[in-house]
């Protein structure tokens, strides 16, 4: 993490000749492993990063973040309650982090962003009917339906098959009850060849979505997600693995952030933003109200939007308007402050 914005500051200062660009950041690491807090700090102290322990832009702490987490908040409020907090959260303890600490820091610092990583595959072999009510009752999350059914969940198909029921279930009740408002998440391969980490990135702001996602798209070989590739991916609306006969048959959808899915995106926006329009936004709606209502159920990035949205007007499908009401030339581009308003003669969806 110090590193990236070492590396940040460097590009951006390739091309300034003057006001270089600083990243005036805070770095808190809390661990209550004896072993693991004193491994760090000797890691540290052997870097070009010890000045900044010693400068106090470093700071460990050996405690758990339950405990630690409101001095933590209590200090960004203090140097600045609009500060961009970017909270990294390695989940080896998967139950270590309640919803409550997560809309804490997201109400608190609205402008912080929450990073929560797994290893999966270890998250799947430690859900088990023996756990799960201890797993609900510490971290809060609204999996109650999942009580007594765990083993007929896990027991179906191969272990592909059980990170996508760990996907649909668990990101349904981080979306509901985190109050995070923007979501994205990736299965990022191991380097090391074991498993995958899953990593979701929660943030009240819409942009910081965005530029996830574009990270996504960035690194493409390097992730995945069990999904398709539309505006419902993750299959959201009111899907159930159990009764899902492809999902029995061992029939997945992968969707890969590579240049084969970029133009397969493309396509079904194209097919289902006016379908959408027509329906849940038939009043019509603002571009960016549009793209901030659906973008959590979608690998589609922002530049995919505007670009299918583009197209879809030149093709007379939808219709972009300004904010006074004028419909804009066919060759026009769609930006997030134009109105989008469906058509009145649809093209035939079958």
């Amino acid at each position: 993490m110090m590193e990236a914005c070492v590396e940040g500051e460097t590009y951006v200062n390739k091309e300034r000749t003057t006001n270089p660009f600083q990243v005036f950041g805070q770095y808190f690491f809390i661990d209550k492993d004896k072993d693991a807090h004193y491994g760090l700090r000797k890691n540290i102290e052997n870097s070009h990063f010890a000045p900044w322990l010693n400068q106090g832009r470093i700071q460990l702490i050996k405690s758990t973040f339950n405990q630690a987490i409101e001095t933590i908040i209590q200090r960004i409020e203090t140097a600045n309650p609009k500060a961009r907090a970017l909270f990294l959260l390695d989940q080896y303890g998967y139950n270590q982090i309640s919803v409550g600490m997560i809309n804490k820091i997201l109400s608190r610092l609205p402008f912080s962003e929450i990073i929560l990583n797994f290893n999966v595959d270890s998250l799947i072999n430690y859900i088990s009917e023996k756990n799960i009510d201890s797993f609900i009752e510490k971290t809060q999350f609204s999996l109650d339906h999942l009580r007594g059914r765990v083993e007929q969940l896990w027991e179906k198909g191969d272990e592909d098959n059980r990170r996508q029921i760990l996907q649909k279930y668990f990101y349904e009740a981080i979306t509901r009850d985190c109050g995070a408002g923007y979501y994205e998440s990736f299965f990022i391969k191991n380097p090391h060849g074991y498993g995958l980490y899953w990593l979701i990135h929660m943030s009240r702001q819409p942009t910081a979505r965005h530029v996830m996602n574009e990270i996504g798209w960035r690194y493409g070989n390097e992730v995945v997600q069990y999904a398709g590739e539309g505006l419902d991916r993750f299959n959201m609306m009111g899907y159930s693995p159990l009764h899902d006969d492809r999902f029995m048959a061992g029939e997945l959808e992968i969707f890969s952030f590579q240049p084969a899915y970029h133009q397969m995106t493309l396509e079904r926006l194209s097919e289902q933003i006016p379908r959408m329009l027509h329906g849940r936004f038939s009043n019509g709606v603002k571009v960016e109200e549009f793209l901030n209502a659906t973008c959590n159920h979608t690998g589609a990035s922002k530049a995919q939007y505007l670009t299918t949205l583009t197209s879809l007007h030149a093709g007379n499908e939808i219709t972009l308007m300004d904010e006074n009401g004028r419909v804009l030339r066919r060759g026009s581009k769609a930006k997030e402050k134009l109105v989008l308003l469906a058509t009145n003669q649809p093209k035939l969806f079958l």
